[in-house]
């Protein structure tokens, strides 16, 4: 990703694309959380028994919080890859620009809420 700066005060990160340039303060903070996020799951895969995965296989709930965690570290691991290609906050979709706000609440979401809605 190459730094940008529109003004002494406003640093931005800038894509390459057309959509939002976020701030480079605002981005650190969302990677930080976006890696946090990444690694508490893969850790918590990793440390599951052969005995708890087992249990999956007849427990809904033990399958649910595995299935949850599986797509959480995905989820992360995807937005990471993005900001390392420079298309973090660009919906996959459509290309058009996902809303600060809307990363800001979910640093993870890959596209925009009318794309998001069309898909659910």
């Amino acid at each position: 990703m190459t730094s940008t700066t529109t003004s002494a005060a406003t640093p931005v990160v800038a894509h390459g694309l057309p959509g939002p340039a976020l701030d480079a303060t605002l981005l650190a903070e969302l990677r930080a959380v976006l890696e946090e996020t990444r690694d508490d799951r893969r850790h918590l895969l990793q440390s599951l028994t052969a005995e708890e995965l087992r249990a999956a296989d007849t427990d809904p709930a033990a399958a649910a919080r595995i299935t949850s965690a599986r797509r959480a570290l995905g989820e992360a691991a995807d937005a990471l890859a993005r900001m390392d290609a420079g298309t973090f906050g660009l919906c996959v979709h459509c290309q058009g620009a996902i809303p600060q706000e809307r990363l800001e609440f979910l640093p993870h979401a890959s596209g925009c809420v009318p794309c998001s809605r069309r898909r659910s």
